[in-house]
C-alpha cells in the first residue's frame, strides 16, 4: 500500500492505492467473487449514468435499500473498469424494535460482469464519491482517496478504519 498524507486547511487528506498482490491466494479471491445472478441483476439495475451520485431508495417488504451509483473507476495498472455502487440495507423495518443495517460496496467489472461485494460495516465507512478516478471516503476528519491497481482484492483496507471483506 502506498500512502501520501497531508493536512489541508485543518482536514487531513490521505491518498492511497489498493494493490492486488500475487501473494493473495487465487482461492481467496475466487471465494470472494460473487457470481450470483440475483446479486448481479439487483446491482446492475442501479447502474445509470444519469443518476450518478443520486440516492435511490427501494423498499421491499420489511427491507429498505439506500443505494448510490458512484459511477465507474478504472484500474491504474491495466484497462479494467468497474461500476461502483454503495448500499445501506436495513432489514426488519416494521417487524423489529431495532432494525439491522448492513453496508455494502459493490464493484461490477464492466467487461466480464463479475461482481465483488464488500461488507463495509457502518454506513459512514462507505465512499462518498468517485473523484479523479479514486474512491473518496470521509472518515472522521480525514478525506481518504483510494485508487485501484492490479484488480480487486478479497479485502478492502483503508487507512483510519482497517480492512473489510
Amino acid at each position: 500500500m502506498v500512502s501520501d498524507f497531508e493536512e489541508v486547511r485543518g482536514t487531513k487528506e490521505i491518498n492511497d492505492t489498493l494493490f492486488f498482490l500475487e501473494r493473495v491466494s487465487v482461492e481467496q479471491s475466487l471465494d470472494k467473487l460473487v457470481r450470483d445472478s440475483e446479486d448481479l441483476e439487483f446491482y446492475l439495475s442501479f447502474v445509470n449514468q444519469s443518476k450518478i451520485d443520486s440516492f435511490q431508495v427501494l423498499e421491499e417488504g420489511s427491507t429498505r435499500y439506500e443505494l448510490k451509483y458512484l459511477g465507474s473507476i478504472t484500474d491504474v495498472a491495466n484497462s479494467s473498469a468497474y461500476h461502483v455502487i454503495r448500499n445501506f440495507k436495513i432489514t426488519g423495518i416494521g417487524e423489529m424494535l431495532s432494525p439491522r443495517g448492513k453496508s455494502e460496496l459493490a464493484f461490477i467489472d464492466t467487461l466480464t460482469r463479475d461482481i465483488l461485494i464488500y461488507n463495509m460495516g457502518f454506513p459512514e465507512y462507505l465512499p462518498r464519491y468517485i473523484e479523479e478516478n479514486s474512491l473518496r471516503f470521509d472518515l472522521d476528519s480525514t478525506m481518504v482517496f483510494i485508487y485501484i491497481s492490479g484488480g480487486l482484492s478479497p479485502f478492502i483496507c483503508l487507512p483510519v478504519i482497517g480492512c473489510h471483506d
